[in-house]
C-alpha cells in the first residue's frame, strides 16, 4: 500500500499521479491523504480524504492526451458530498452513493465539503459491458440503498483492508472480482 499526504498546492500532481491527469483547484489550507493498493494489470483501489472543498476538471485537450488504456474511475463517497458532470449529465453524491467516470470524454467534479471516497481505477477493456452501456452509465449516481451497490461498497471497503495481506495473484483476482461486481451493480 502506498500512502501519501498532500497539500492544496500538491493536489493536482497527486490527482494526476494516482488517478488521471486533471486540473484541480483547492484552497491553500487544503490537506488530503490517499492510500492506494495496486491490484495488478492496471487496476488500483484507493481511499482518499479530501480535506476541504475542491474542483477537478478533465478538459477536451486532456482527454485527447489520455493514455490508450481508456481508464474508468468508479468512486463511492463514504463521507461528504459532491457532484460530477460528464456528457451533459449531472450526478449528485451523498455518503454511500457511487459514480462511474470515463476518461474518453471531458468531465468536471466539485466537492464543496470535506469528503472521503473509495475509488476503483481500471482499464475500460476490463469491464465486461459494451461501449454504449459504459458511456450511458457514466455520471449517474448509484443509489446507496440498492442491494448490488451495498455489496459492491462492502466488498471494496473490505478489500482495501485486506489487500496488503494478499498475494499478487490473489490481488489480481480480487480486482477482477470487484470489476465484475461493478458490472452487476
Amino acid at each position: 500500500m502506498r500512502i501519501h499526504n498532500f497539500s492544496g498546492e500538491e493536489l493536482e500532481d497527486v490527482a494526476s499521479e494516482f488517478f488521471i491527469p486533471q486540473i484541480v483547484r483547492a484552497r491553500h489550507d487544503f490537506r488530503g491523504r490517499v492510500a492506494l493498493h495496486e491490484l495488478g494489470e492496471a487496476v488500483t483501489l484507493s481511499w482518499t480524504h479530501w480535506g476541504g472543498p475542491s474542483q477537478s476538471t478533465q478538459t477536451e485537450r486532456m482527454t485527447a492526451r489520455t493514455s490508450t488504456d481508456n481508464l474508468i474511475l468508479f468512486a463511492i463517497y463514504m463521507a461528504g458530498r459532491g457532484r460530477v458532470r460528464q456528457r451533459e449529465r449531472f450526478a449528485e453524491f451523498t455518503p454511500g452513493s457511487g459514480v462511474l467516470i470515463e476518461t474518453r470524454s471531458p468531465w468536471e467534479g466539485v466537492t464543496p465539503t470535506e469528503a472521503q471516497a473509495l475509488t476503483l481505477c481500471f482499464s475500460r477493456e476490463l469491464l465486461p459491458l459494451h461501449t454504449a452501456e459504459i458511456t450511458e452509465a457514466c455520471a449517474r449516481s448509484m443509489d446507496p440503498a440498492a442491494p448490488a451497490m451495498q455489496m459492491l461498497s462492502g466488498y471494496l471497503g473490505r478489500l482495501l483492508e485486506v489487500a496488503e495481506d494478499l498475494t499478487a495473484s490473489q490481488r489480481l483476482d480480487a480486482g477482477r472480482a470487484a470489476i465484475d461486481l461493478l458490472a452487476m451493480a
